[in-house]
Parts: C-alpha cells; structure tokens; sequence
C-alpha cells in the first residue's frame, strides 16, 4: 500500500451528506450528495495526492470517488467500532468522530483495511449472474408455493407429507 505517500481522507457518509476528516489539515467538511456538489468537491481534490478510508462502499460517496479512480479503502462495522473505541473510552459515535477514526486507523493500521478498486469486466460480469441466481431463486420459491397451494384443493393427502417440490421424482410425478 502506498497509503503514506497521500493525503488521508476519512469518511463518513449518511444518506443526505457525507463528513469528511482531512487528516494532513486536521479539519473536517460537510459534502452534501447533490451531483453538482460531489462533481465540483472531486473536481478540486487530485487523484495523485489524496486517498480516501471509509466504513462501506456502498454510499454515493465512497461510489463517486471509486468512479473517478481515487483510492478508496474500506473497512468492516465491526473493526471500526473496535477502532472508535480505542480512540474514545465512551465508545462515542457521531459522523464527525467516524470520519476522524477511519482516516487515522488508515495511517496507523493501513492493515485493517482493504483497497476497493473499480468494477472491471469480471466483477460486473459476477454481479450480473449473482443478480440472476437471485432472481431465479425468488420465481422459484414462488412457483414452488403456488404448486403446494393447488396441491393443498387438489390432492390434500400429498400435502400434508410435507414433500419437497423441488425433488426431480415429484416434478416428474406432476408432469
């Protein structure tokens, strides 16, 4: 990792406004997640000089920044609360203190954390067929209750055995 080589960034983004912990100036800023905003706030930062620690990739944030190809690295819930209350006895949790914890575990602890790069042929590829297995999933647990509910009019008997539908024997059966 050349995490020392940057300017840290921590992050902590919510649904409307993400806070930023600018760790090299030791300040915090509010972006708000307008696309002008975010477009004119990524704009003003340098792809070569900052890098960005967060908590989950999945916000508008942390999305635009991996776009734009910053380097963006992410850790789990459970070692950032681990990490918060190291800094903070009380275990205090608010965006301003999330930000500052992720930025200063990167520098300290860069091995707590994991690089989240931008999504290549493979990894969309990956999500496509995750996504259909989903959804075949669902329109099979679906077909699989509208047959146990026919089933339940038509031959009652077979339903209360509490067979699975699934099986290759039964579908043959019905067929």
């Amino acid at each position: 990792m050349f995490v020392n080589e940057k300017k840290i960034m921590g992050v902590d983004s919510g649904n409307y406004e993400s806070v930023v912990y600018f760790n090299h100036e030791e300040r915090w800023e509010k972006i708000v997640h307008e696309p002008a905003a975010l477009r004119d706030w990524f704009a003003s930062h340098s792809i070569e000089e900052v890098v960005f620690a967060c908590e989950s990739t999945q916000d508008v944030f942390s999305q635009m920044a991996i776009q734009r190809g910053f380097d963006v690295f992410s850790t789990t819930p459970l070692q950032a609360n681990h990490m918060r209350k190291a800094m903070h006895v009380s275990g205090k949790k608010d965006d301003k203190t999330d930000a500052l914890v992720h930025a200063r575990a990167l520098e300290t602890n860069p091995e707590m954390f994991r690089e989240i790069g931008a999504p290549n042929d493979y990894t969309e590829s990956l999500k496509f067929f995750l996504n259909w297995r989903e959804q075949l999933v669902v329109s099979h647990i679906a077909l699989e209750n509208q047959l146990r509910s026919v089933l339940k009019d038509v031959f009652p008997g077979l339903h209360q055995l509490r067979i699975n539908l699934s099986a290759q024997w039964v579908l043959e059966l019905l067929c």
